[in-house]
């Protein structure tokens, strides 16, 4: 097995995965599989009090969203940072701008974690004016919703 460069041994009779990739792809992979909906399959990378994503399974989610669409769109509405993870070569084009809208919404709650250059790099697809606009409105959004307080 260690022919492959897919396993590393770990002693005379464990090997593990050479790159966390291959595991994330394949669990990723095996999910998709699964005679179950995209819900269920959701729950499986969810904490289970918070419902939020596991950060330590954020490149498995984006090789799950890249193989089911519902989950691609789940991601994207409920925790866009994590796209950001990924390849973003899978998505196509026209999920790019809700993408941005995603992060954008988290940006004006406060609740994003940083980002750095090369994962915003990977959005430079979408239309700058696209983006500014989309911000001035979440801006506006976020300003009344603070008014109601």
């Amino acid at each position: 097995m260690e022919l492959t460069g897919v396993f590393t041994r770990l002693d005379a009779n464990r090997f593990q995965f050479a790159s966390r990739t291959f595991a994330e792809f394949l669990a990723a992979w095996y999910i998709a599989q699964s005679n179950v909906s995209s819900q269920q399959k959701l729950k499986l990378l969810l904490h289970p009090d918070s419902g939020r994503l596991i950060p330590d399974l954020y490149e498995t989610a984006a090789w799950l969203a890249a193989l089911d669409k519902q989950v691609l769109e789940w991601l994207i509405e409920h925790e866009p940072y994590a796209a950001l993870e990924s390849d973003l070569a899978t998505l196509d084009k026209s999920d790019l701008p809700a993408l941005v809208d995603g992060l954008l919404v988290i940006a004006a709650k406060e609740e994003r974690p940083s980002y750095d250059r090369e994962r915003l790099s990977k959005l430079s697809k979408v239309s700058p004016a696209r983006v500014a606009r989309r911000y001035q409105e979440t801006v506006r959004c976020a300003v009344e919703y603070c008014k109601l307080w």
